[in-house]
């Protein structure tokens, strides 16, 4: 590993698992100078602690309600305690299977309060924190590539999808607000990950992922690490604002824009062009194949 956020203190929600545990230790292995470590689970966290100290770094565990503001607090006075604020990967969250007409107010509670709620109070008291980091500071938001789109193969999924569209909306005004003190906020979309949130084995996920994602598999929660621990450090200062899609492996497909260009302009596109069009005074690059 290279040090890319040799001296930086950072906080991880959801960090006992999955892409949260991944980025955790990545971070370590940059060369982190402290990490808080917040999850439901002592246990784990301790566990996960033990891993993370192991590569030199220092750490502090919070075990709480990622959906409470009490745990928002508690982590990051956590992190003073090692200097500024420097990095949050806020990433905790939860994932359930419900259609519209079979949900119940706990079902919508439990999936706001871990995936919206968790994102609104960590963007509450970290971003303040941040104004004394040195590097200005960097807040990722884990949010999904299932926040954009409402895919039919995903029929239960209308609560998590409106909960990671509301985290990303967080992002994007969070962004505008923390610009004028240096800091960063941006958030990672990922595709379908080989983690534990949907309650399946590897080969079961794969077995998902392999007919919606263009690299015929999941991804893995390393793989989501490494452009995590990327808008965190120096290589992503010209970065905020952004909803990545480098970690969701071609699941939402540009189709969208090239029917918009067809409409507006009438006409079809050379194969493999770059298309450039200008709607609602928002600017769209891409390839389309």
């Amino acid at each position: 590993m290279t040090g890319k956020l040799s001296g930086k203190v950072a906080i991880v929600t959801g960090g006992t698992s999955g892409m949260g545990k991944a980025t955790a230790l990545m971070f370590a292995k940059e060369g982190a100078k402290a990490i808080v470590l917040v999850s439901r689970t002592q246990a784990k966290l301790e566990e996960v602690a033990k891993e993370i100290e192991a590569a030199g770094t220092k750490v502090a565990i919070v075990a709480g309600d990622v959906g409470s503001e009490d745990t928002a607090k508690k982590m990051v006075a956590a992190a003073k305690e090692f200097g500024a604020v420097d990095v949050a990967f806020l990433n905790a969250g939860m994932y359930a299977s419900k259609k519209n007409t079979e949900i119940e107010e706990s079902d919508i509670d439990g999936v706001f309060n871990a995936n919206y709620k968790s994102v609104a109070w960590g963007l509450k008291h970290v971003l303040p924190a941040m104004k004394d980091s040195p590097g200005k500071g960097s807040v990722i938001v884990n949010t999904s590539c299932m926040g954009s789109v409402a895919r039919a193969t995903f029929a239960g999924s209308s609560m998590y999808s409106a909960a990671k569209a509301g985290a990303d909306m967080l992002v994007q005004y969070a962004a505008k607000g923390a610009a004028e003190d240096g800091t960063r906020v941006n958030a990672v979309a990922p595709g379908i990950v080989a983690t534990n949130i949907a309650d399946m084995d590897e080969e079961t996920t794969n077995g998902w992922a392999k007919g919606a994602q263009l690299v015929g598999r999941a991804g893995k929660s390393d793989e989501v690490a490494s452009v995590v621990t990327m808008l965190a450090s120096d290589d992503g200062t010209f970065l905020t604002g952004m909803s990545s899609r480098l970690t969701e492996a071609g699941l939402s497909r540009p189709t969208s824009l090239f029917i918009l260009y067809k409409l507006r302009y009438n006409k079809e596109r050379p194969p493999n062009s770059v298309m450039h069009t200008h709607e609602n005074n928002v600017h769209v690059l891409c390839f389309v194949n």
